[in-house]
């Protein structure tokens, strides 16, 4: 098997278990959370995390609403980004094998719930309680969650290699400089 093959059968892997991750959890939400609704999970955070039940027509974290044909266009030009960028990939990076894992099981995720429901699950709510007023983060889900920590951790994967030549082969020549022996100046 190539070093690509294995690459992808680890992002594809990773992918299918934040897939199912995320649909085994949004499942739970839906059976256990009436819409609208919220849950407090841990009393001891609930000045600032609760679960809730909301049905997001729009696009990531809430923007957009009800925009299907901007949402349709938007992913349609994420998906050919990714693709047209994952052959250029730099393959032998296992964080960036990950990196990709996450962000295709997170579009899979949100994908799966606008092909079935029409809308996507959200249910993480963060917020903090300032005097009697609350301000929230929008709510948003584990897949949501999955694509960013993707796109955070590919551009630091990528950042740490310079140059497209760093992101593949190491370079074994000489700068022209050196190639000459020790240059003597006088002053």
């Amino acid at each position: 098997m190539t070093r690509r093959a294995v690459a992808w059968g680890r992002m594809g892997l990773l992918a299918l278990l934040v897939w199912a991750v995320d649909q085994g959890v949004k499942a739970w939400i839906r059976a256990t959370i009436p819409p609208y609704g919220v849950m407090y999970p841990f009393p001891w955070a609930a000045h600032v995390f609760r679960l809730t039940h909301l049905g997001n027509t729009g696009v990531a974290f809430g923007l957009l609403q009800d925009a299907a044909f901007v949402d349709a266009l938007v992913v349609a030009v994420l998906l050919l980004m990714v693709f047209l960028y994952l052959r250029r990939m730099p393959w032998h990076d296992p964080w960036v094998q990950v990196a990709a894992g996450l962000q295709l099981g997170g579009a899979l995720g949100n994908v799966t719930d606008r092909l079935l429901r029409g809308y996507v699950t959200d249910y993480l709510d963060f917020y903090v309680r300032v005097g009697s007023r609350e301000y929230h983060y929008p709510p948003f889900n584990l897949a949501d969650a999955a694509i960013v920590s993707g796109v955070v951790l590919l551009l630091w994967a990528l950042s740490r290699a310079s140059t497209p030549q760093d992101r593949t082969e190491p370079s074994t020549s000489v700068p022209s400089d050196v190639s000459n022996g020790p240059q003597h100046v006088d002053g």
